[in-house]
C-alpha cells in the first residue's frame, strides 16, 4: 500500500510487500488515517496510520474469493 499526498514526488507511507493483490482500498468515513484495503486472497486490511503504518491494525480472511468492492453503510454521521 501507498498513500501519495498532492503534488508530492513521494509516498507518505509505505507498506511491506504483500504476497497478494490489493483489489480496492477506501478511506473511513469517520475516522482521518484509517484506510481500509482488501486483498485477491479475501482477506480485509485495517491501516490505522495514526497508531502504526508499517503493517495492519487488523486483518481479517473475509472468505476465499477475491474481495473486489467496500461500501460502508450508514449516513457518514455514525460514530463507530
Amino acid at each position: 500500500m501507498v498513500t501519495w499526498v498532492h503534488d508530492a514526488w513521494q509516498p507518505v507511507v509505505k507498506s511491506s510487500f504483500s504476497s497478494s493483490y490489493l483489489t480496492c482500498g477506501r478511506f473511513s468515513p469517520t475516522r482521518p488515517g484509517v484506510i481500509f484495503t482488501s486483498r485477491a486472497d479475501g482477506c480485509l486490511d485495517i491501516w490505522d496510520l495514526v497508531d502504526r503504518s508499517h503493517e495492519p491494525s487488523l486483518q481479517h480472511n473475509v472468505g476465499p474469493e477475491a474481495v473486489t468492492a467496500l461500501e460502508f453503510w450508514g449516513d457518514g454521521n455514525l460514530q463507530v
